[in-house]
């Protein structure tokens, strides 16, 4: 599902833009969106975070533009 570790997933439903840094920490569908409204809403991989894919002002969220997340590995 994802290229790199430089390429982000991108929800076109609330806007949210996972950055991860390890290729098996990728996920399928938007955390926010199941977690808020319980919807499944697939996420789309990109170079791009949500917040430069769109022209300012359209991005789809909930209040919360341009917001990344990166997800982190941890060693034991």
């Amino acid at each position: 599902m994802i290229d790199g570790a430089s390429s982000f997933l991108n929800c076109p439903q609330c806007g949210l833009s996972i950055r991860p840094k390890v290729s098996w920490l990728t996920v399928e569908y938007c955390p926010r969106c199941m977690a808020r409204a319980r919807i499944p809403v697939k996420l789309l991989s990109s170079t791009l975070p949500a917040a430069e894919l769109y022209p300012e002002g359209s991005v789809p969220n909930d209040g919360q533009q341009g917001v990344t997340t990166t997800i982190l590995a941890r060693s034991r």
